[in-house]
């Protein structure tokens, strides 16, 4: 029996819903998802973000407002980031490493 995934139809282009398609032990179904990108399971949900979306959704606050919809909505949550994180060029204004490392140390220590 195949593994039912629900892609969020804002997501629905996107190359990684490409190649879950193409797996043949998945069920990939593209639908409105109130909270995250990618439900799983009735118990799992994943938001993913490009690297530039990542941090700028740090800024705005906009990334821990999301993360506590899904623990509040899912047993199990993750957010998968896409791209370098790590290119300091691409920073906005006054965005450090140091402020990328707290927010993740967040997400894993504090949010699990």
């Amino acid at each position: 029996m195949p593994i039912q995934i629900i892609v969020d139809s804002r997501e629905h282009n996107s190359g990684l819903v490409k190649l879950l398609q193409a797996n043949p032990a998945l069920s990939v179904s593209v639908g409105q998802l109130e909270i995250g990108d990618y439900q799983i399971s009735p118990e799992f949900v994943i938001e993913r973000k490009e690297a530039m979306d990542f941090i700028n959704s740090i800024r705005d606050g906009r990334l821990f407002s999301q993360v506590k919809l899904m623990k509040a909505n899912f047993e199990r949550a993750a957010v998968i980031v896409e791209g370098g994180l790590y290119d300091e060029r691409k920073y906005p204004r006054g965005f450090t490493p140091a402020s990328l490392q707290g927010a993740l140390s967040d997400l894993v220590v504090l949010e699990g």
